[in-house]
């Protein structure tokens, strides 16, 4: 059983009663995924405890113990793509979820400097992180309620 298994296809509370994840960004125009990278890192180590660099969905899926219309599904898939880890190649019975290149230098670093490298690269992969981190690189970065001001105003826009 992984740690995966034991969590509720909904999203958390604090994601609901916040408004942010998946449904806000759909709302505004700006996507950004749903769950943070550490549980993007989780879910691409699942893939490849699973199969390697790439295994079948199907395959995943029973791993997981997971339907493949679980919300939790949709969200870790969603995520771990959205950070770069992964991809879905095919479709139905034949889909195969693939670690990509940057899951590869992430999951098996050359130093520690790559590793470093790499997890910045897949969290600025999502354009909000990478416009975030380009707007506070070398400041500050305001506190949260402030931060949620700033991110319902231009360029973001998050309703």
């Amino acid at each position: 059983m992984t740690d995966m298994d034991n969590e509720k296809d909904e999203a958390p509370d604090s994601d609901r009663q916040t408004g942010t994840g998946v449904e806000r960004g759909e709302r505004s125009g700006t996507r950004y995924p749903f769950y943070d990278l550490e549980e993007a890192e989780k879910f691409a180590k699942e893939v490849r405890s699973t199969g390697g660099p790439s295994v079948l969905e199907d395959d995943l899926l029973k791993h997981l113990n997971i339907s493949k219309t679980t919300k939790s599904w949709v969200y870790k898939l969603s995520t771990a793509r959205a950070f770069g880890l992964v991809d879905r190649q095919g479709q139905k019975g034949g889909a195969q979820i693939v670690l990509t290149a940057l899951a590869q230098r992430l999951f098996k670093p050359g130093s520690d400097a790559e590793e470093a490298a790499s997890r910045f690269a897949a969290f600025c992969t999502p354009k909000l992180y990478a416009n975030l981190y380009g707007m506070y690189k070398g400041s500050v970065v305001p506190q949260v309620p402030f931060l949620a001001n700033v991110l319902s105003r231009e360029p973001f826009k998050l309703v």
